[in-house]
């Protein structure tokens, strides 16, 4: 038996000295995983192209802007598009950055609005490579994001959902509900829908409400609905402790949701809890700590998303689970008492730093 209760300590032990994550935005779908800012950024060489005067299909280096470009010849050819919207503008180029290991990536067209986005870029490059989630570049990202210029509206959607949800909370949304709406279920604006139904929680506008709501409603009969936690958080922040009742009544305390589904409900609580005043956190608490009674393999669901925030706020509720191994699967196991044991070393509960686990 102390065998047993030794192996499992050691275990916790190793969930103790794995760091969080940082809290960026959650929900994401086909977006890239670097946006054309942290490519350039990440990059040992940046330059700026041109079609080659002695071969008009391809490039030659016309500025350096990073690095050293050297007799280096940019291995792309020109698309036809490319080509004759650069013969036209004749001040315009393209952007190409170069990174050891990962070769050359085509980032953007430059024309004289890009330039600008460039130019911040080189003028900042030190702080934000230092603080990624710098305020400066997230107002550039707010500045561009209703921009007529649809390149420069993409990048702003790229930049603006890589910050953590407590920053895109402080952004005043200038694109209408109803445009947000119109652009969701597009088969161009498909890859974008999480950021933009965050943004739509935002608006606080009754069309926004509407289309959350619908979707929260219709997806409860399904067995997977993709997007549900940008969903799910967009309806906590428009409608608050309602919200909170309409997923614990839809979604949690539906013993027939599979689990791997209300895995985003719980990451959207985790988020609003860390974030909203004592009436919403405490409502959030609540409706999980039903949930985790009637479901204890939830319980994991709730440990991995509040541990990721270092939020021991939930530590309480999933002492029971942590105290009956039995229980629960192994890993819910392991990652609830890995959670409750940071929690107790942060002395954020009642008894501080005590034993991790109960002697037998």
């Amino acid at each position: 038996m102390q065998i047993r209760w030794l192996a499992r300590v050691l275990l916790i032990g190793a969930l103790l000295v794995r760091a969080a994550p940082a809290g960026a935005c959650a929900f994401h779908t086909s977006l890239p995983a670097e946006t054309a800012i942290d490519r350039m950024l990440a990059s040992d060489t940046v330059v700026l192209v041109r079609p080659d005067p002695d071969d008009a299909f391809a490039y030659a280096i016309v500025e350096t802007l990073r690095g050293s470009a050297e007799g280096v010849t940019p291995p792309f050819l020109i698309d036809s598009t490319t080509r004759r919207r650069l013969a036209r503008n004749g001040a315009d180029a393209v952007l190409l950055a170069h990174r050891a290991g990962a070769g050359w990536t085509r980032l953007a067209y430059v024309d004289a609005r890009f330039r600008t986005v460039i130019e911040t870029v080189q003028r900042r490059a030190v702080e934000w490579i230092a603080e990624p989630f710098h305020s400066e570049r997230f107002a550039l990202a707010v500045r561009l994001h209703d921009d007529a210029d649809p390149q420069l509206r993409t990048l702003a959607l790229q930049e603006i959902d890589r910050v953590p949800y407590g920053m895109l909370q402080t952004m005043d949304v200038r694109v209408p509900a109803n445009a947000l709406v119109a652009a969701l279920w597009t088969r161009q604006g498909y890859a974008y829908q999480p950021i933009r139904v965050l943004l739509l929680g935002l608006t606080g506008e009754d069309v926004a409400r509407a289309e959350v709501r619908a979707f929260i409603d219709r997806v409860q009969t399904w067995d997977r609905a993709e997007h549900l936690g940008a969903f799910a958080t967009a309806l906590i922040e428009l409608d608050g402790l309602d919200g909170v009742v309409r997923l614990e009544q839809g979604f949690l305390a539906d013993p027939g949701q599979p689990l791997d589904k209300l895995e985003s409900i719980v990451e959207a609580m985790a988020i609003h809890h860390g974030l909203a005043e004592r009436p919403l956190r405490t409502s959030i608490a609540d409706a999980l700590l039903r949930f985790v009674a009637m479901r204890p393999d939830g319980a994991g669901a709730v440990a991995r998303h509040f541990e990721s925030r270092e939020d021991w706020g939930l530590a309480a509720a999933l002492l029971p689970v942590s105290r009956n191994p039995d229980l629960v699967a192994a890993s819910t196991y392991l990652a609830v008492s890995g959670y409750v044991a940071k929690a107790r070393a942060r002395r954020t509960m009642p008894g501080g730093a005590g034993l991790l686990l109960p002697r037998e």
